[in-house]
C-alpha cells in the first residue's frame, strides 16, 4: 500500500552552551498523518551541503522492520524494542520512493537570527503554506534554566 510523503527543506541551528548563528541545511519529512519528522539526526554539521532545495511531493511504500543487535553497541538512551542481557532488537523504517514531483518554490535565504543557548530552531528553506510553517516553527525548542526558585528565566 502506497502513502504519500512530502520533503521540506529547512534551516537549523542548534546551540549548546552560548548564543549562535550558525545556520545549516536539513531536512523534515511530511507523512500523511504524521508529525513532522527531521531526517538528519543532531548534531548539525555547519559543513552539511543540501540535497534537495525545493518541497518533492512523493508517493511512497513504508516498512517496518527489526534486526537483533549486540545492547553494548547502543548506550542506554538509544531507543531499542527490547534488550536482554548482551542483545537487542532495533527498530527501523523502510522507505521505497515509487513516485516524485518537485513543487517549485522561492529559496528563503539562510537566517541571521541568533538562537539562545541550549535550543533549536527550524525555519523552512523555500516558501511553503502557513500550516507547513507552523508545523516547522512547533519542532522548534528551547531549554530554559530554572532559577532555583521555582521560575524559568
Amino acid at each position: 500500500m502506497s502513502a504519500t510523503t512530502r520533503l521540506v527543506p529547512v534551516w537549523v541551528c542548534s546551540t549548546f552552551e552560548e548564543d549562535d548563528a550558525q545556520w545549516v541545511a536539513a531536512h523534515v519529512e511530511a507523512a500523511t498523518g504524521a508529525a513532522l519528522a527531521v531526517l538528519e539526526p543532531a548534531p548539525y554539521l555547519v559543513d552539511a551541503e543540501p540535497r534537495v532545495d525545493r518541497v518533492l511531493e512523493c508517493s511512497v511504500r513504508r516498512w517496518s522492520a527489526a534486526t537483533v543487535v549486540e545492547s553494548a553497541a547502543y548506550a542506554p538512551s538509544v531507543p531499542l524494542l527490547l534488550r536482554s542481557g548482551g542483545y537487542a532488537v532495533c527498530g527501523q523504517t523502510i522507505v521505497e520512493v515509487l513516485a516524485v514531483e518537485a513543487q517549485a518554490g522561492k529559496s528563503v535565504p539562510r537566517p541571521t537570527r541568533i538562537v539562545p543557548p541550549f535550543a533549536t530552531w527550524f525555519m523552512p528553506r523555500v516558501e511553503v503554506s502557513a500550516d507547513v510553517e507552523a508545523r516547522i516553527a512547533a519542532l522548534c525548542h528551547t531549554e530554559a534554566e530554572d532559577d532555583g526558585d521555582g521560575s524559568v528565566g
